[in-house]
């Protein structure tokens, strides 16, 4: 499977929010209610498209991500695969790139899931533990070898 990366763009916005709204939703509503002006808003101020590296397949928009480089970490923000596209390795594929950007660094990598997102057994089969959490979200990190 080729997968082709690109840095996002203005005109990527409202692609990048519907699948932000489809695949996270259901998982924001069940733990803090959704309320869409306040979500639109927020996505808008904090995850500007030209963060994003999107992802396309067939010539297709099926993912987008954000991976942020810290001092001593890279943290990553968001993971996003279109739920047409799911269960089919692309996320593990997106993953596995930024592990490898990771351990080149010589830095660990961090992420957090909230806790009705049952992402949890791909993150720990990438070899990520748990080592925060709280009521909504688990942080998880991954060291580097």
């Amino acid at each position: 499977m080729r997968l082709i990366s690109r840095t996002g763009k203005n005109e990527d916005k409202r692609w990048l929010f519907s699948v932000y709204k489809t695949t996270l939703r259901h998982h924001i509503e069940e733990t803090w209610g959704w309320d869409e002006k306040f979500q639109q808003k927020s996505f808008k101020k904090t995850l500007h498209p030209r963060n994003f590296r999107i992802i396309s397949h067939d010539n297709v928009d099926c993912a987008a991500y954000v991976l942020v480089k810290r001092p001593d970490y890279y943290w990553l923000e968001m993971l996003l695969v279109s739920p047409e596209k799911q269960r089919q390795g692309i996320g593990k594929k997106i993953m596995n790139r930024v592990i490898e950007e990771s351990q080149s660094a010589g830095l660990p990598l961090g992420l957090s899931i909230i806790k009705t997102n049952p992402v949890l057994g791909f993150y720990t089969s990438l070899g990520f533990v748990v080592f925060e959490e709280d009521d909504a979200v688990m942080k998880l990190r991954r060291a580097f070898k």
